[in-house]
């Protein structure tokens, strides 16, 4: 461990669940123009990463993003649901968890 390390705590690892989650996931994006959305890198040929906008974080947790029905994404969340955000910002935040498409036309 280098000495930074040993001298210094980093609290950069934090688990949450229930509302505490949901308030921080929330602000979270709030403070984030954007985030890395990214799905199996071997379901497709997108490279399995690209940047996205959250349109909504409902009250249950859940992230909403627009999303073409024929994109190379949805074709990859088909074949492996589990997606991974990346969000920058003052507190980095990553999350993983299953996505699945819902159509809305417009």
């Amino acid at each position: 461990m280098d000495p930074i390390n040993r001298n210094q705590m980093e609290l950069n690892h934090e688990d949450l669940t229930g509302r505490k989650a949901i308030e921080k996931i929330k602000t979270q994006v709030a403070n984030a123009e954007s985030c890395f959305f990214c799905t199996s890198l071997f379901s497709g040929s997108s490279k399995g990463s690209r940047p996205m906008s959250v349109q909504q974080v409902d009250d249950e947790g859940n992230l909403w993003f627009l999303s073409a029905s024929d994109s190379h994404k949805n074709q990859e969340i088909a074949v492996n649901p589990t997606v991974n955000l990346y969000f920058q910002g003052s507190a980095p935040l990553g999350i993983s968890a299953p996505a699945w498409p819902g159509y809305h036309p417009a």
